[in-house]
């Protein structure tokens, strides 16, 4: 169970007589918060007083990774949020779910083909130069907000399955300091700019690593992005010989394109294709028979269309 309760300016919640008000852009996973900029791709509904959300994005491809330790197979990355708040004692109170059927569709021995990803088990066994897909429930969760004061409120989080305030929206595995900034451009278009920094620390040996990320929505459609990290290894991240605690330094540059098609129904289809180009040094060269380990993952899906709000509001609080 995870519980935080956090203060919030005049920004995030003002209590009127008109009641409380939140940024649809603003809400992401955990009790992490986005940009007001971004775009919000979502259903949105109303049942009485009950204001519903459902997110939800789905690809299916094929993902092929080069060198000696690459692997291939098709698979399909997936998620599903909804969402739904109501007023209570002069707040909102918000009930949220997040689940991905990625166990059954990108799980197996090859789990999801990503050369120099490392860090975590499957199975019970190491995991490296694939990333393990996300759980069945990614988060189960209750939030209460409510305005104290002009310029304070208070945020009530509670997770039998959820996630701190710490790194990226949606960004499993916690780094310490990150810091998002988007804007709108063009002509119906959007950048949104990540960075985030983190330090594994252990007594015997700490690593750092930095991840810089861009997206740029260029008119609602075509979305090229980029994503660069540098990462500090040990040989026991990547299952090498040798020494387990010794060092490396990783590279690896992401490089992708994706194009939203014209609405079909309730969804708007998606398409898009990413290259991913790693350094490693001469030492651990031999594990993967080259310096520059190459992938490339293919795929179509599904997403809703975007949102035109850009604040829910609900009488009565």
């Amino acid at each position: 169970m995870l519980v935080t309760g956090v203060l919030a300016p005049a920004a995030v919640m003002a209590q009127s007589e008109a009641g409380l008000q939140l940024p649809h852009g603003r809400e992401g996973s955990g009790t992490s918060w986005m940009p007001d900029s971004m775009p919000v791709f979502a259903h949105h509904f109303m049942a009485g007083d009950w204001m519903l959300m459902l997110h939800y994005a789905a690809t299916v491809g094929y993902d092929d990774q080069w060198s000696d330790r690459g692997s291939r197979r098709f698979l399909s990355t997936n998620w599903i949020m909804g969402m739904a708040s109501h007023p209570l004692l002069g707040g909102e109170i918000t009930f949220r779910s997040m689940l991905s059927a990625e166990p059954a569709t990108a799980g197996g021995h090859l789990q999801v083909p990503l050369l120099l990803q490392s860090g975590e088990t499957y199975g019970g066994q190491p995991l490296h130069d694939r990333q393990h897909p996300h759980d069945l429930f990614m988060e189960v969760a209750a939030i209460y907000r409510h305005a104290l004061w002009d310029g304070v409120g208070i945020e009530l989080y509670g997770a039998p399955s959820g996630e701190p305030a710490l790194g990226p929206t949606a960004f499993m595995h916690r780094l310490t300091a990150s810091a998002m900034w988007s804007t709108p451009i063009l002509d119906g278009g959007n950048l949104a700019l990540t960075g985030v920094w983190g330090r594994k620390i252990n007594p015997a040996v700490s690593s750092d690593s930095l991840l810089a990320e861009a997206q740029i929505d260029l008119d609602g459609r075509n979305v090229p992005f980029l994503r660069l990290e540098y990462v500090q290894k040990l040989g026991h991240d990547l299952v090498l010989p040798g020494d387990p605690e010794a060092k490396y330094d990783v590279f690896q540059g992401v490089f992708g394109y994706a194009r939203r098609l014209p609405q079909l129904g309730p969804v708007v289809p998606i398409l898009g294709a990413a290259i991913d180009v790693g350094l490693i040094p001469d030492a651990i060269q031999p594990a993967y028979g080259t310096r520059l380990p190459v992938g490339a993952f293919v795929f179509v899906g599904v997403q809703p269309p975007k949102m035109q709000m850009g604040h829910h509001h609900m009488e009565g609080m």
